[in-house]
C-alpha cells in the first residue's frame, strides 16, 4: 500500500551529480569527436560550475527518515563531496 514519504528527496544532489556526469561525458567526447561535442557547447560545464559555485540555499538535502531515501541521500552527498552527517 501507499506510505507517505517522511522527508525530502535529494533532487538537488541528483541534479548536481548528473550535471557533473554530463560535463565529463562532453569533455571525453570532445577528445575523440569534437564535432559532436560541439553540439553541447559550454552548457554542461556552465551548469556544473554554476551549481558548484552558487549552490541553491536549500541544500544539502536533510536526511530522510525513510531508510532507502536516507541511504540514497547519504550516498549522493558522499559522491559529490558534501555531507550533513560529518
Amino acid at each position: 500500500g501507499w506510505e507517505p514519504h517522511p522527508g525530502a528527496w535529494p533532487l538537488t544532489e541528483i541534479a548536481f551529480a548528473l550535471s557533473r556526469g554530463l560535463r565529463d561525458f562532453a569533455e571525453a567526447l570532445d577528445t575523440k569527436y569534437p564535432d559532436l561535442a560541439a553540439l553541447f557547447g559550454d552548457r554542461p560545464s556552465n551548469l556544473y560550475d554554476s551549481l558548484r559555485t552558487h549552490p541553491p540555499g536549500f541544500w544539502p538535502t536533510a536526511i530522510s527518515d525513510h531508510p532507502e531515501i536516507g541511504d540514497l541521500t547519504r550516498a549522493l552527498q558522499r559522491h559529490i563531496g558534501l555531507s550533513l552527517d560529518e
